[in-house]
């Protein structure tokens, strides 16, 4: 279930609530101008009758009532329509971890369980929301590609990005140079790092960045130019949408 759709229901039934506790006030209010009516001696006018019937003030508090339960009613219905619009014009973005992406197969091996969530706990202190790690593997070489990223609200990717890289390329070069890549169809930010200035060459070290998702790749024998091909294919099949 989407937030936006637990947003909707949980709107509806606070109205929901409301409304019926105006109309449960609204009706106590008349029984008790009913029983302290009922309580008057009757001095056989027929007016007392008629309050019985149609106590003074009645009205106005059902009506004061329905109009906050309305108003109420209104408010959750407006915020509801700009949750719903907010999320069909910017959509719930998400990184997964597919069987494949870009060709390369996932390795599931249960003994890198506690090395994977050892790096998603750095990402998560490096500022990376809801992280994700995963390796893959090329289906015929087997060569390794390390995966890192995460989804949700980043105010300044470029800068995530930047610290990210950085950490992860501080082993090769303790002051690294990076070179920006297209991003492709999804947007955002590709960032490689430049292995002239990198103390082991070949090491393809790739991240992108948007203001939902960001994700690296750490592969050997790349150069900068097939690291950022490879990552944008792997980005294609590891993000997505969800309205």
């Amino acid at each position: 279930m989407s937030w936006a759709l637990a947003w909707a229901i949980g709107a509806l039934a606070l109205f929901g609530v409301a409304v019926c506790c105006a109309v449960a006030a609204g009706q106590r209010v008349l029984a008790a101008e009913r029983s302290r009516s009922a309580a008057r001696p009757d001095e056989g006018t027929g007016g007392d009758a008629a309050r019985i019937l149609r106590p003074r003030g009645v009205g106005r508090q059902l009506w004061g009532g329905a109009l906050v339960s309305g108003g109420l009613g209104a408010v959750l219905l407006l915020g509801l329509v700009s949750v719903l619009l907010v999320n069909s014009v910017w959509p719930a973005v998400r990184v997964e971890t597919p069987e494949r992406a870009a060709g390369l197969v996932l390795d599931d091996d249960p003994r890198l369980a506690d090395q994977l969530a050892a790096a998603e706990e750095d990402l998560r202190v490096l500022g990376v929301p809801n992280p994700v790690a995963a390796n893959y593997r090329h289906p015929v070489s087997g060569q390794l590609v390390a995966f890192g990223g995460g989804f949700g609200e980043l105010p300044d990717p470029e800068r995530v990005l930047e610290d990210l890289l950085y950490t992860l390329a501080e082993p090769f070069n303790p002051a690294p140079r990076f070179e920006s890549h297209g991003a492709g169809p999804l947007g955002g930010v590709v960032t490689c790092l430049d292995p002239s200035r990198s103390l082991e060459r070949g090491v393809g070290l790739c991240g992108w960045a948007d203001r939902g998702t960001i994700g690296t790749i750490l592969v050997f024998g790349h150069s900068p130019g097939h690291s950022a091909e490879l990552l944008n294919e792997m980005r294609t099949d590891m993000v997505t949408v969800q309205r």
